[in-house]
């Protein structure tokens, strides 16, 4: 998008299409994901309806996948159990910010209780869809003192040491 900007191009797909992002796409733009939306939008002609994020991470086996509607994460219900804890490392409330932690009910390779480095909010179920299970809230942040991590923050380090 950034090229097609520069040199004064656009597509318009006329409404269809889609975009999916993950990858930790959004620690290399200083951009919200309602811009991001907006964005490929403007350049590319797609509603921001169909430009969805994930969120996953290697020591899971389930993906958290936008809904169209509202943006939320959807939490694979069938096999995980999403949890928030709090400072202490306790379960927290539905509605309350924390550390994500999740077990894994197909896991096979390690134990499946998880504990991220991430910090999100928890809901019982998607205030704007339908869809049947918990969410999360679209944003998803560090936890306070937590290195970055994930595919983007590696491949900003690879670049950054063999350029710089």
């Amino acid at each position: 998008m950034e090229k097609l900007k520069r040199e004064g191009k656009s597509f318009d797909f006329g409404g269809h299409g889609g975009v999916a992002t993950g990858g930790g796409w959004k620690c290399l733009k200083n951009m919200t994901p309602e811009e991001f939306r907006n964005e490929v939008n403007k350049v590319l002609g797609i509603p921001g309806k169909f430009v969805l994020d994930e969120y996953s991470m290697v020591e899971g086996n389930g993906w958290m996948i936008h809904c169209p509607e509202g943006h939320y994460l959807h939490v694979p219900y069938s096999y995980y159990k999403a949890l928030v804890l709090n400072e202490e490392f306790k379960p927290a409330e539905y509605g309350e910010w924390g550390r994500f932690a999740f077990l894994d009910g197909i896991s096979t390779s390690h134990p499946s209780f998880i504990v991220t480095g991430d910090q999100v909010k928890l809901l019982e179920h998607c205030p704007v869809c339908d869809r049947p299970g918990p969410v999360l809230e679209p944003v998803v942040k560090r936890a306070s003192g937590e290195d970055l991590r994930g595919c983007a923050e590696e491949v900003r380090r690879m670049l950054s040491s063999d350029l710089g």
